[in-house]
């Protein structure tokens, strides 16, 4: 295939369009898949009162290890153990999937002493990021991952 360069167009847009989003996952999937089964599974855990949510857990298991993207509980919720029951379900979840671990990232702001209970660890960091913060990159190895 030939490109003519004097015709190429690059735009840049404040959103993510459903065609360049299905292109990138289009051309990773396909270049990852040459490596390693993918096996990507999303999932959302809630905790409802009478039809109300009152927390979420989200993310998906990808490769080998579950990736937790959010975890929020309301705030007149917080302190009751809410978060803790979420986090176990995630947990409980990635064993289940086999995932030799489970990572996720927060800043300093947020929850890395929640997480550090449950024996999540910093692996990385962005310091100032957002400015006067830092943010956090932490995993969890599960004992599952023995079992393979």
């Amino acid at each position: 295939m030939t490109m003519n360069m004097h015709r190429l167009a690059i735009s840049t847009v404040n959103h993510h369009d459903v065609e360049s989003r299905d292109f990138v996952w289009n051309e990773l999937f396909r270049h990852n898949a040459q490596y390693s089964p993918i096996n990507q599974l999303d999932f959302t855990i809630q905790t409802k009162s009478d039809g109300d949510i009152l927390g979420v857990a989200m993310g998906e298991s990808k490769f080998d290890w579950m990736i937790l993207q959010y975890l929020a509980v309301k705030v007149e919720f917080r302190g009751l153990g809410l978060g803790r029951r979420l986090l176990n379900e995630v947990i409980e979840l990635a064993i289940s999937r086999k995932c030799k671990g489970i990572h996720l990232d927060t800043f300093e702001f947020q929850a890395r002493d929640f997480y550090a209970k449950f024996g999540f660890f910093v692996y990385g960091e962005i310091e100032d990021h957002p400015t006067g913060y830092r943010r956090y990159f932490m995993k969890l190895p599960l004992a599952s991952s023995c079992d393979r």
